[in-house]
């Protein structure tokens, strides 16, 4: 048996440009962007890496406030 921490869930809050990430422990963090090109471009990237690296499954985005 592993006591491995790994990655559970992920949800993207578009509108708030929000992340939310989850660990097999219940742990979660949060990371916003700014609401600026910076910050859109820092999201859209980060969107594209988690999509690439975690199974569909895991990754939820929320579209309303």
């Amino acid at each position: 048996m592993s006591n491995e921490t790994t990655l559970e869930h992920v949800w993207f809050y578009v509108p708030q440009r929000r992340l939310v990430i989850q660990d097999s422990e219940g742990y979660q963090e949060e990371i916003q962007w700014k609401f600026d090109e910076e910050g859109a471009e820092g999201f859209l990237e980060t969107i594209m890496n988690v999509r690439e690296t975690v199974p569909a499954e895991d990754i939820c985005f929320v579209y309303n406030k």
